[in-house]
């Protein structure tokens, strides 16, 4: 028999999505699972929807629990699965039917973890975004060198599969966004290689408000702490690799930078020095950013960059804030 996996779903406030994103994960071909819904105090009928759902698979188990974020969701989750392998969907996605059956092959004792690619979906509209060129097993130095490029994948937990094992000594912080950003490189150095799979099999839906999608505030600024984590583990553990940190680094500034620029006139004021910090750090690895983002920095530098990235969305078909 095969290995049981436990999918985590952390669930507040998506009783739109979520019987989408559950079924997606019922007809996995892979059918040892169990899937773990952690209502995370919803105050719709999302808590509704995921009791009704687990009388119809006996499979489904449902935590409920007061709001503490997506970390504190998935934390639980976590305590409570009881599979071999873990992973995490989140619910307003959902995945395609060969997902867990795809990632589950490379895995063994030295590939602890496996990553696939991913679509990005706008309402109807559905294109093919981070994946893998090739599916083979790379090193975690490979590993980290695509990720620093966002190149074939990136730091998201939820297109990829993990040796439950590894979260024995690893837990998502919680109160911060992007926590994946905070973990999963740890996680990684755990693993002495990581497993590719060259389809897109997670449907990454871009809802309007989500927390990938709002505008800037404080909380923003995490990014910058998690960025500084990066640095230690690559100068620590593959230092040839710190000029491709440098330019992962600036990628995160100008994002920062350019969010902040668009934010109100209370928000600027409140953060104008940190503006001016990040922008003089900016100048000082100019020379290790790609040419795309050279070209950014040059925009934002002109007041064009924020244009052009609303007509780059317009063009994409998104319709969130930028």
């Amino acid at each position: 028999m095969k290995d049981l996996l436990s999918i985590i779903v952390p669930v507040y406030n998506v009783e739109k999505y979520i019987e989408r994103c559950v079924n997606s994960i019922i007809n996995q071909t892979y059918t040892n699972l169990e899937i773990i819904l952690v209502d995370d105090g919803s105050t719709d009928c999302s808590g509704e929807i995921c009791d009704k759902l687990s009388t119809q698979d006996s499979r489904i188990f449902v935590v409920h629990k007061k709001n503490g974020g997506l970390s504190s969701a998935r934390n639980a989750g976590l305590v409570r699965a009881k599979g071999k392998f873990v992973g995490f969907v989140d619910s307003d996605d959902y995945i395609d039917k060969e997902m867990y059956n795809s990632l589950s092959k490379p895995l063994n004792e030295d590939v602890k973890i496996s990553c696939c690619g991913r679509y990005n979906v706008y309402g109807e509209k559905c294109k093919v975004g981070l994946c893998p060129v090739k599916t083979q097993v790379v090193s975690t130095e490979e590993m980290f060198d695509k990720m620093l490029q966002r190149k074939e994948c990136d730091v998201s937990v939820c297109d990829k599969l993990f040796s439950k094992d590894l979260f024995d000594d690893i837990v998502f912080y919680e109160g911060i966004i992007n926590e994946d950003a905070n973990i999963i490189y740890n996680l990684m150095l755990k693993s002495k290689n990581v497993g590719l799979i060259a389809s897109p099999l997670y449907f990454y839906f871009h809802r309007e408000n989500s927390i990938t999608t709002s505008r800037f505030s404080g909380k923003n600024l995490v990014a910058i702490d998690n960025a500084k984590i990066v640095e230690n583990l690559v100068n620590k553990n593959f230092p040839k690799l710190m000029s491709r940190y440098k330019s992962y680094y600036g990628k995160i500034v100008i994002g920062l930078l350019a969010s902040l620029q668009r934010a109100d006139k209370s928000t600027i004021k409140t953060y104008k020095q940190k503006y001016k910090e990040l922008n003089q750090e900016l100048k000082n690895i100019f020379c290790y950013l790609t040419f795309k983002d050279k070209l950014k920095y040059m925009l934002f530098k002109v007041g064009l960059f924020g244009f052009v990235e609303k007509i780059t969305a317009l063009l994409k078909g998104k319709k969130y804030a930028i």
